[in-house]
């Protein structure tokens, strides 16, 4: 009996179902739902570097428009944001992954505010306005996620990689 092969478009699929269901699912309200890091854009960001030759622009736009449509905001805002930071991500993968986990936190943390600052711009055009210290705490937390979620989606990307 052969093993449960989900393949590549299935983990695909599996990987951005959870991040957008941790996008919103309720932390409680006050601080610590502003708290939550970007884990679309993260999740972009690990599949861009590390697929570059099956992700390319289009997919990270289309999830972040659907996190728009799944968040309630701006529809376009993340589809932008995520774009620009894919267009980012391909200009410089090569680089990037031959980097120390350390060193790529740095550049996730770069790149994550870069998402913030178009994504905040947009929504400050539509009369949504947030305080910087707001825009920050999302980056900071998904930099200090970046080394777990590259260990957890390495381990399932390796387990269910399709045959070549």
């Amino acid at each position: 009996m052969t093993g449960f092969s989900l393949g590549y478009g299935g983990l695909l699929f599996v990987t951005y179902l959870i991040a957008l269901l941790l996008s919103v699912f309720p932390l409680g309200l006050g601080t610590l739902s502003w708290m939550r890091p970007e884990f679309v854009c993260l999740l972009s960001i690990y599949w861009l570097l590390y697929t570059p030759h099956k992700v390319g622009i289009a997919l990270p736009w289309a999830m972040g428009f659907v996190q728009d449509i799944v968040e309630g905001g701006v529809w376009g805002a993340h589809a932008f944001a995520m774009a620009i930071v894919a267009y980012i991500v391909l200009l410089s993968y090569q680089r990037l992954v031959s980097y120390s986990r350390v060193q790529q936190m740095m550049w996730v943390l770069i790149l994550i505010g870069v998402h913030q600052i178009f994504f905040n711009w947009l929504q400050g055009l539509m009369g949504n306005s947030v305080p910087v210290s707001l825009i920050l705490l999302p980056t900071i937390m998904s930099g200090l996620c970046w080394p777990v979620m590259v260990l957890i989606l390495r381990r399932f990307s390796m387990k269910y990689r399709p045959a070549l």
